[in-house]
Formats: C-alpha cells, structure tokens, sequence
C-alpha cells in the first residue's frame, strides 16, 4: 500500500507496476493480476496512464481465432509457445491450438477439424491466445516477457496477439492419454500392419506405397486427388499404375501434404523416393517443420505459409 499511496513519487501507473514487480519479487504480468485482484486498480485509475498499462488485461478479446501463417509465426518466433504446445499435446485446427483428444477434434477427411463440443467450449480444450490493441509505454515489452507475441495490422487497427502461461485454464484432462486417443485416430493409417510392411518392403515402390494411401484416404479419383495435391490429374492414373517412382521432390511433397501425412511418414516414404530430404536448408526444413509443428493442414494453408517465408507453393497442376 505504500508504493500505491506513494503515487505522486512513481508519477506513473507504469512505475508503479515496476515497482510492486521489483518488490514482490514477480513478474509485471503478476504484479498486474494481484492489483485487480485486491481492488487496488480503483487506486491506479485516476493516473494518465492506467488504460495503456492495464489494457492487456481489461480490454482483451480470449481466444482469438489465428491464421495458419500467424500459428507458424508464433511457434516458430518463440519457444514459450512451441514448448507448451509440444509439452501438453495440442494441435492447430481451424484457428486454434487444441487439446489433442478425439472429443474436440475430428478428421473430415484428410484435414483435422474442431468438434461441436470443441467450439462450444474453447475455454476447456483451446489455448488462449488474446488480442488487444497495441499501447506503447515505457515498459510495455517487459510486460510480453514469459510469452509469445505477434502484432497483426490491419487498415483498421494495429492489435497485437499474445500468449502467455497465465491465460490458460488448467488441462481438463491428461494430455498424455489424450493425445495417444487422438494420433491412433489421425494417423492410424500410417499405423497400419500392412501399410508398414509395404513401406518396409524392399520390392514395394513409391507408388505403390502412395496408392494404398490414396486409396485409404479417398484420394483415388482424379479430381479429388487434384483438389487434394494441386497437381495434375495424370498423376493419379500414372501413381496408380506405378509409372511415377521417379517423381520430383515437389511433386513427393504436395503428395504428403495433400495425403496430411505425419513426419515420420513422410521421411519413410522419401528414402523410397530418389529424392533426399535437405532437413538443414530450405525449402525442404521449413516444409517439415511445418508438418511437424501443424500437422494435417490442407495445402492451400501450407502454401501460405510457404509465401509468407517467401518459399514456392506446392503443386502447379503441371506434370513434371
């Protein structure tokens, strides 16, 4: 209370937090909870800069909805985000990083989507990611620290985009046995006895590896394997007929995006290909981190992501 009836000596809201921070022992993002939360801020109020320093906090909009370039970005900016992620078992889908349980998310398909009961209770399964509207002051970049940022600007605002381990509700469940529930139904093909006995197969080739998962995931039509790939549709006929073992790197990689294969998958599958994974320099490290941080995304939003870091898109409906 000292520090707070000493207002006329901070002068400022900002010094304030600074102060009851040093003092405590805590970060400003605590010492800016614990003020709300015992009144005090009714103290702060009167002083000129109290809605930049607290706008984080009063003015916020949870769970914000994210592009897939805006995920890559904040996953790949800071490790406090990529960690929690990694750490708890949640994946990205439409617009949120979510618990990765059967309950809230779904394949159509290929892709992964959100649930009914997933859209229903954000709160429960999806991390919080806020957004407000930027406000400078002197210590507004020590209030970010222990999370992940990004400002997003429009013609209409500059809003900025945060996480932070102090948003987030506790997991409702474990997320170990989760995410075990969640894999044996995103890549349960990729697990598959004979699917695994293929790949192993030193007499089975490319396609006829990449067939079974094409017929798996009903991308043996044409159209739907073009829509899939953004390939051409020859590819199909010549997959299905095994002529196309000797396919490009680019053309591979649209197929394992198109297919939303895993990791490990893809790896397999490219030592069955005359192609070799560059995992150290780009386009091949970015692809696969991308796969592996979002795994699952329909290509269109992997292309993005691609453009974004100024890499080609996959798949140009040519033939090789």
């Amino acid at each position: 209370m000292e520090l707070l009836d000493d207002s006329e000596h901070h002068q400022t809201c900002d010094s304030i937090v600074q102060a009851l921070s040093d003092f405590f022992i805590v970060s400003r993002m605590s010492a800016k909870y614990r003020i709300l939360e015992v009144g005090l801020d009714e103290n702060l109020s009167v002083l000129p800069d109290y809605e930049d320093v607290f706008s984080d906090l009063l003015n916020e909009n949870n769970y914000t909805e994210l592009s897939p370039i805006e995920a890559y970005q904040l996953l790949s900016d800071d490790s406090t985000l990529a960690a929690w992620v990694n750490s708890n078992n949640y994946v990205f889908a439409d617009g949120y990083f979510v618990l990765a349980n059967p309950k809230f998310i779904a394949q159509d398909g290929v892709v992964p989507h959100l649930t009914k009961m997933a859209r229903r209770n954000l709160s429960k399964c999806a991390l919080n990611i806020r957004s407000f509207a930027v406000r400078k002051y002197a210590s507004y970049k020590k209030d970010l620290i222990g999370g992940a940022f990004l400002y997003r600007t429009t013609d209409v605002d500059n809003r900025i985009l945060v996480f932070h381990p102090s948003f987030q509700p506790e997991c409702p469940c474990d997320p170990d046995e989760a995410y075990q529930a969640y894999t044996s139904q995103l890549f349960d093909i990729e697990d598959d006895i004979d699917f695994q006995e293929l790949l192993a197969s030193p007499s089975s080739t490319l396609c006829k590896c990449l067939w079974f998962l094409m017929e798996k995931r009903g991308l043996q039509y044409p159209e739907k394997f073009s829509e899939a790939t953004l390939l051409h549709t020859n590819y199909c006929g010549n997959i299905r007929n095994d002529k196309s073992n000797s396919m490009a790197n680019d053309t591979l990689m649209a197929i394992c995006v198109g297919l939303g294969l895993g990791l490990r998958t893809v790896q397999k599958l490219y030592e069955k290909s005359k192609n070799r994974l560059d995992e150290f320099n780009d386009p091949d490290k970015t692809r696969l981190k991308i796969i592996e941080r979002t795994p699952g995304l329909p290509i269109s939003d992997f292309n993005s992501i691609l453009t974004s870091r100024g890499l080609k898109e996959l798949g140009t409906k040519l033939r090789d």
